[in-house]
């Protein structure tokens, strides 16, 4: 067949082996319909297993930079760039060029504005919160802005829609697959084991771990002028 998109293989496999098993048409129409939602769910379970590696994007900060504005005063109270729409869980960062002080994490922008100095610098992660023109997406505020010539190189995990999907290889196919049929009941769990142990197996790296674009595996930190700390 022509696999598609990995929705699309996942829906065939589902209905072959329903077929197989001689289900009704009706209730494989009703289970295929739900099938985003079972991928969704088998691909930030793969991601928690760290199967399924982070999704790397870059992003100039002069194209994407936004205000938020003091309401009294109208001066900026402080600089974000909206993070992409399939943004789940941050897993590292990288500003270029590297700051002079490492952003550190903070609970919400108040108090980053608040604690800020010219030893202190931090950064808050909003999500799904209203912005003022109206939509709500997930922001990285940034208490002071870093400067409109810099470059951020982010690395996250997806929400698992359908739309997050398009960086993963056909090597995670099955994997993915074969997960959601053992959530359905129609391949054992043994089965599902088995197909992320191939995915490992076809990925290994010197680290022995496996990543999405194959390369080693990041630590679980954020990095700021090549600095660690956990997320």
């Amino acid at each position: 067949m022509n696999k598609g998109t990995i929705l699309d293989y996942v829906k065939f496999k589902v209905r072959s082996r329903m077929q197989l098993m001689s289900a009704v048409d009706t209730i494989i129409d009703q289970v295929i319909a739900d099938i985003p939602i079972y991928v969704r769910a088998a691909v930030i379970s793969l991601q928690r297993m760290d199967l399924i590696g982070p999704k790397e994007v870059q992003i100039d900060l002069v194209d994407k930079k936004e205000n938020h504005y003091n309401k009294h005063t109208g001066d900026v109270l402080y600089s974000y760039v909206r993070l992409p729409d399939d943004f789940r869980e941050l897993k590292s960062m990288i500003i270029d060029p590297i700051p002079t002080i490492d952003y550190k994490p903070s609970v919400n922008e108040y108090e980053a504005i608040r604690r800020y100095n010219d030893n202190e610098w931090y950064f808050v992660i909003r999500e799904n919160e209203m912005v003022q023109d109206g939509p709500k997406v997930p922001r990285l505020i940034f208490v002071p802005w870093p400067g409109d010539n810099s470059v951020l190189l982010l690395s996250y995990h997806t929400n698992g829609l359908a739309e997050s999907l398009d960086y993963l290889d056909e090597t995670y196919w099955d994997a993915v697959a074969d997960k959601v049929m053992a959530e359905l009941n129609l391949v054992s769990q043994q089965k599902a084991d088995q197909s992320a142990a191939d995915v490992i197996a076809q990925k290994k790296n010197p680290y022995g771990r496996a990543n999405a674009n194959g390369a080693a595996p990041r630590v679980r930190s954020t990095f700021f002028g090549g600095k660690n700390f956990k997320v």
